[in-house]
């Protein structure tokens, strides 16, 4: 097994031009990557990581990687503590309050019944909740019409 070896960010991009001359040369990765001394896998991974940088890119790069390292998370009791607050008010008509079970597009079913109502006897209603009482109220309206 060979020895490992580590590179820094400036032989990594040193290789990785001198890989891109000999590719133009015609010579294929593998032949490129034994003549650098490194396994095809380190080239298309080094490639990945620092493919088009330069060396004070990389230099950067490899600061900003340490320094996030250091960085350290918030513990639950370093959080500050959130207090939730309704804001919505009860509406009379709701059961329990409640507007609706959620917004009305999602809920096809009371337009698909209105829209039937519409087609087979004409009366339009535009207001939700439809019950009963406002269904035979618009249709005794549509009576007196006629």
């Amino acid at each position: 097994m060979a020895k490992r070896i580590r590179y820094t960010p400036e032989q990594i991009i040193t290789k990785l031009r001198e890989a891109e001359v000999y590719l133009s040369q015609g010579k294929t990765v593998g032949q490129a990557c034994k003549i650098l001394e490194i396994s095809e896998q380190t080239y298309y991974r080094w490639r990945r990581e620092y493919g088009g940088m330069d060396v004070t890119q990389a230099r950067k790069l490899k600061e900003m990687e340490k320094e996030n390292t250091q960085l350290k998370m918030p513990l639950a009791d370093q959080t500050p503590i959130v207090i939730p607050v309704l804001v919505e008010v009860p509406h009379p008509d709701g059961p329990q309050g409640a507007k609706g079970f959620a917004e009305s597009p999602s809920l096809p079913t009371a337009p698909a019944i209105l829209n039937a109502l519409y087609a087979t006897v004409g009366i339009r209603i535009r207001d939700l909740p439809a019950d009963k009482k406002i269904i035979l109220d618009a249709l005794k309206q549509k009576d007196i019409q006629d």
